[in-house]
């Protein structure tokens, strides 16, 4: 069943639910926006309130289609600086200065 087909109230990334159809949603009156006060109380409060899911960001990025993505990204980023730096120096005659 997908959960975007919006059978049932499926809550992501905190956000409220729909109120039937007739717009809404959003944060309301959330405690992380509310004046506390405080130098940067809202923000503190925030990361109190994600602190559990913390390790989660880390240990999803383990998924084996996390690190084939992870790979094909670097792979395609060294690729174009090696094909640049060798057209590089056969157009200067490998006298490019160099902060090596």
């Amino acid at each position: 069943k997908n959960m975007y087909s919006g059978g049932e109230n499926v809550q992501m990334n905190g956000d409220t639910p729909h109120d039937g159809g007739h717009g809404g949603g959003g944060h309301g009156d959330c405690e992380e926006l509310q004046r506390t006060g405080r130098f940067c109380g809202g923000l503190i409060k925030d990361i109190k309130r994600k602190a559990p899911f913390f390790a989660s960001d880390f240990y999803d990025a383990l998924n084996i289609q996390a690190l084939s993505a992870i790979l094909f990204i670097y792979l395609a980023t060294v690729t174009n600086a090696i094909t640049f730096g060798g057209l590089l120096g056969d157009a200067t005659d490998n006298m490019q200065v160099g902060l090596m």
